[in-house]
């Protein structure tokens, strides 16, 4: 059977056979083009043990932290020819129970710069995990991960005459969650209305005056926190009006986007 080919301009890149690779071979190539592949994510290699209840921990070969803070996953790679049972099944569901201890954090922040170890460690307390197969070629198992809750991304290693490196993925990889914010009180001429953050890793929390962007117009509010909660608080007299589940869609600096409208309130 003739292998994959990807013609490109004065250059012919051949498919690397699930045969003709080695897993660590295969992690380095993913590495080369992790901006690429996980444009939403920080990833970089994880080689430390997990803690699994009840289980034989766990360690996960790379780590992807969301650049808003609004989700981790853990990665496993794997090269097609491995088998689920006993192997693949094994490793994805200690993937899916294992815990972060607090003391992994810190040495993780201490090499990885670029994280706030502030934000990672509540996203890390508030957020269970998504778990990743990167693997590849199309596996024969790839009906599995219907049993599970992890995902499977086949990304297909490619080499030229001259030994350069292509990858082909069979779909983006993007962050999934969006940081929910759900109404507590209606705010009238004389009270503001308050939100409950429900992923406040996600947001510059040390904020006290925030600038909130709709569809319409921009507003100022407060973050505040009460015990172990955190609060969106809007200004009085006005509501917030969305079509679909009330999200923070983005953010900068001390700029928050929602996904609604404001209107004001007769009363």
């Amino acid at each position: 059977m003739a292998s994959n080919r990807i013609l490109s301009e004065g250059s012919t890149f051949y498919e690397i056979g699930s045969h003709s690779i080695y897993e660590e071979t295969y992690e380095k190539m993913l590495l080369q083009f992790k901006e690429e592949l996980f444009p939403d994510h920080f990833c970089f290699e994880f080689k430390h043990e997990l803690r699994v209840p009840r289980q034989t921990n766990v360690k996960p070969d790379l780590i992807l932290i969301d650049r808003e803070y609004q989700e981790w996953v853990l990665v496993e790679v794997e090269v097609a020819r491995h088998s689920w049972s006993g192997h693949v099944a094994d490793q994805v569901e200690r993937l899916e129970l294992a815990e972060m201890p607090r003391v992994m954090i810190s040495r993780m922040c201490a090499v990885q710069l670029d994280i706030d170890e502030r934000r990672v460690s509540m996203l890390f307390q508030s957020q269970l995990q998504r778990v990743l197969v990167v693997c590849n070629d199309s596996p024969r198992w790839s009906e599995k991960f219907a049993e599970t809750s992890a995902e499977l991304l086949v990304v297909r290693p490619f080499r030229n005459e001259r030994h350069a490196l292509m990858l082909q993925s069979e779909r983006e990889f993007r962050r999934r969650r969006r940081n929910i914010v759900t109404n507590l009180s209606t705010p009238t001429a004389s009270q503001p209305g308050w939100y409950r953050i429900e992923a406040p890793h996600a947001i510059p929390i040390h904020l006290s005056e925030v600038s909130l962007i709709f569809d319409n117009e921009v507003v100022p509010g407060k973050i505040r926190r009460i015990g172990q909660d955190w609060f969106l608080v809007v200004s009085h007299g006005l509501s917030i009006v969305s079509t679909t589940q009330l999200a923070i869609t983005g953010v900068r600096d001390s700029y928050l986007d929602l996904n609604g409208k404001v209107i004001e309130n007769d009363h």
